[in-house]
């Protein structure tokens, strides 16, 4: 009798020890892999649904003008055409940058009120 509540008792303090347990899942990696596979670039950098929509539109329309100025400057032999379209891209990335900060402020002003 003795042995069989001793069997009874380690039996439910082992099903209790087991139970017990919490399972901590794993985070996904998933979007950090491919944020760096991407060379640091998001792959929903154009998704600008957290500004307002003035910003909206400014942002597609540099995204807009800086895909144009890609797609010439890919067809382009003369290095000094190239040059010039580095230095608008350039400027347009000078544009968007200034953009996206003030959104940012304007965002967080908008917290305030």
């Amino acid at each position: 009798m003795k042995k069989v509540l001793l069997i009874l008792v380690l039996t439910l303090g082992v099903n209790h020890f087991v139970s017990a347990q919490e399972i901590i899942p794993f985070p996904d990696l998933s979007e950090h892999h491919d944020y760096s596979k991407n060379g640091g670039r998001s792959e929903d950098e154009r998704n600008y649904a957290i500004y307002t929509e003035d910003y909206q539109e400014a942002l597609r329309a540099l995204d807009a003008e800086s895909d144009r100025i890609l797609a010439l400057r890919k067809e382009e032999t003369d290095p000094e055409l190239i040059d010039r379209q580095n230095k608008q891209l350039e400027q347009i990335r000078l544009k968007k940058m200034a953009l996206l900060s003030e959104a940012d402020l304007v965002e967080d002003l908008q917290k305030f009120y």
